[in-house]
């Protein structure tokens, strides 16, 4: 993705994908600081593999790239591990329920 951009992006490693770009569940002024991650996916016999974490850091990645914070849903589904994994890729929660997680644009992170 290059800077600002309308629509979304599928992002794939070997059989893990995800969904990213932006969002308009935000205010308008800040649309083009955050881009949101959605449908991240791993078929159940690859999990454990590997191809989640590669995945995140390539979304991460390209979110560092481009100076843009990632904003996250997580699904009631294993939400305990979900929010430990998320965590480590520096995502903190914002909000409880629905579970809302963000990682700060690399901009901000480095002020700290």
């Amino acid at each position: 993705m290059d800077g600002v951009t309308t629509s979304k992006q599928i992002i794939g490693v070997g059989p893990a994908t995800l969904t990213m770009g932006l969002t308009l569940e935000i205010p308008r002024e800040m649309q083009s600081l955050i881009w949101e991650v959605s449908h991240v996916y791993v078929p159940s016999l690859e999990r454990g593999k590997g191809w989640g974490t590669k995945l995140m850091q390539q979304a991460c990645d390209r979110a560092d790239s481009a100076n843009v914070g990632l904003l996250l849903h997580v699904s009631e589904d294993n939400q305990d591990r979900l929010v430990s994994w998320y965590e480590g890729f520096g995502f903190v929660t914002i909000q409880e329920e629905p579970r809302l997680m963000f990682r700060p644009q690399r901009s901000y992170r480095n002020l700290h």
